[in-house]
């Protein structure tokens, strides 16, 4: 199976989890007279998906209106960010914005990619948020994320990062403990453990013979394609709902 965390991230706190429910479901029907190994990191996997099904009903139960769609938005644009700065780091073909680039892939280095940035827990990932836009409007005034058009999605990441912020002050005190990122971390963690359960149905298909893993290997990747195409989708429909064209 050729799958990579980079698609999985693609997908949203539910997204990923209807995914591993299908992959669960049509796992099951591949189980009987699999080897200890196999059915070990499976159980693996119910057991995250489960803690990441608690943690979502949890979240939907405490989380303020308007919290999870913060999150969710300031997540997908540092990844677009970085992603845009990224392609431009190499980009011979104008200086200037190649220059503009490298500049603002140094505010990055401190903290990670925009990928790990999205991935940190709630509080962590507000703190490195707002320190890095420090960093890139501070660096030349933003001139550099003029050049590469990133100045009014500079100025998305700042209102959902300060949106998220308020959202999360606004939950009562008995609340704060769930705050810290519960579902960040269950997800992160459901995550990992899916890429176990991949590794080693890959590692299990060499040995005992790629014909006995065929079938499920190939429904577990039609299932990613299936989620994949659909998380695409929808980051499209929101960048064709934008008043402004983000690439050049």
């Amino acid at each position: 199976m050729n799958v990579k965390n980079s698609e999985l991230n693609r997908l949203n706190r539910w997204e990923l989890f209807q995914f591993l429910d299908d992959v669960l479901t049509a796992t099951e029907s591949h189980e009987e007279g699999m080897p200890e190994l196999f059915t070990s990191k499976l159980a693996a996997l119910r057991t995250a998906f489960v803690t990441l099904d608690d943690a979502l009903v949890q979240e939907r139960n405490t989380s303020p209106e308007g919290l999870i769609d913060a999150e969710e938005k300031r997540d997908y644009t540092v990844r677009k960010i970085y992603s845009i700065v990224k392609e431009y780091s190499d980009y011979r073909f104008d200086k200037e914005k190649e220059d503009a680039a490298n500049i603002l892939l140094e505010c990055f280095k401190p903290y990670g990619t925009g990928y790990a940035i999205a991935m940190m827990a709630q509080d962590a990932e507000t703190a490195v948020l707002t320190n890095l836009m420090q960093d890139m409007m501070n660096k030349d005034g933003g001139e550099s994320l003029e050049k590469l058009s990133l100045l009014n999605v500079y100025d998305e990441l700042m209102s959902k990062n300060t949106l998220f912020k308020e959202k999360q002050l606004s939950r009562r005190k008995d609340e704060a403990a769930f705050v810290a990122g519960v579902v960040k971390t269950a997800r992160n963690d459901a995550q990992n453990v899916f890429m176990t359960f991949v590794d080693t149905v890959n590692a299990l298909s060499i040995v005992e013979g790629a014909v006995k893993y065929a079938e499920l290997k190939k429904t577990i990747n039609r299932l990613l394609e299936k989620y994949v195409a659909t998380a695409k989708q929808r980051t499209k429909k929101k960048e064709e709902e934008k008043p402004e064209e983000v690439i050049i």
